[in-house]
């Protein structure tokens, strides 16, 4: 469906959109929830729970985060479906147990948007997105203030997040207190002082510094990242993307060259990556 933006007929699109999703929202749910039926259902639905599901839940966002750097609007469609599906399928879990359900899990985060956008649903108004961002990280940090008690500067900042996610959220955590570096070139200075350390652990017996040194360049890295504006899992994300392209780029010009990679020596093996960034670059 194209979208037509002018002030007229957005409010219209979006109403017949929200509708007609609704009813295919619906189906969907009875679709997942007939793979979790006692005496009917999938066998290996059922033997699922949350702890079990984690893992799909967490591969189906990274394959949707990877078509989304691609662009590619069908990738995107399905890999959206799939995140859609491991959130439904839990929550039907939760519901089977008594939990919860898929309503709550809307009622929810309709309640979050809304109370998290004051700006939009609750009158007033910011300029910028900088100050939108700001807000959402005051309101966050009361709610959960408020849910769990804590007081602690970095309270809110969760354990179950991946390692370099939590690395950028700390170091916005501790912008917000006036504890951060305060410009890009600063924060590459303390980047590259941590390399120099790690470098000089190089020669260490101890497994355990140097654990701590690269515990160090990654903190710090993730800190670049964010005073860039980057987020450091997408831009790892890229770089995996990159490395992985270009070699297949080496496999076929070593297939043209009827050689085996697998066999090659190393000196061949570079001497094909580099071709293979050649070609990368005329493009």
């Amino acid at each position: 469906m194209a979208y037509d933006n002018s002030e007229n007929n957005w409010d219209k699109e979006l109403n017949l959109v929200a509708e007609e999703a609704g009813e295919l929202f619906k189906e969907f749910v009875k679709v997942v929830g007939a793979l979790r039926n006692p005496k009917t259902g999938c066998p290996w639905d059922l033997k699922q729970n949350h702890l079990t599901l984690r893992k799909y839940m967490l591969e189906e966002a990274y394959e949707a985060v990877e078509a989304m750097g691609r662009n590619h609007s069908q990738d995107m469609q399905d890999e959206f479906g799939d995140v859609l599906l491991q959130v439904v399928l839990n929550a039907q879990v939760a519901m089977d147990h008594k939990n919860s359900d898929i309503r709550k899990v809307l009622v929810s985060i309709t309640e979050k948007m809304k109370r998290r956008h004051p700006h939009v649903f609750g009158g007033g108004e910011l300029a910028t997105a900088e100050q939108v961002s700001e807000q959402w990280q005051k309101i966050k940090a009361e709610e959960r203030k408020g849910s769990d008690g804590g007081n602690g500067v970095f309270e809110g900042v969760r354990d179950t997040h991946p390692s370099t996610a939590q690395a950028y959220e700390i170091g916005k955590v501790a912008k917000q207190i006036d504890f951060d570096w305060p410009n890009v070139e600063t924060v590459f200075d303390q980047f590259q002082s941590e390399i120099v350390e790690l470098k000089a652990e190089l020669g260490s017996q101890s497994s355990d510094r140097l654990e701590l040194e690269l515990g160090d360049v990654y903190f710090s890295l993730a800190q670049l990242c964010r005073h860039l504006k980057i987020d450091p899992e997408i831009a790892s994300n890229s770089g995996n993307i990159k490395f992985l392209n270009r070699f297949k780029s080496v496999e076929a010009l070593s297939k043209a060259k009827g050689l085996d990679i697998r066999t090659a020596s190393r000196k061949l093996k570079e001497s094909l990556w580099q071709e293979a960034k050649r070609l990368e670059n005329k493009d």
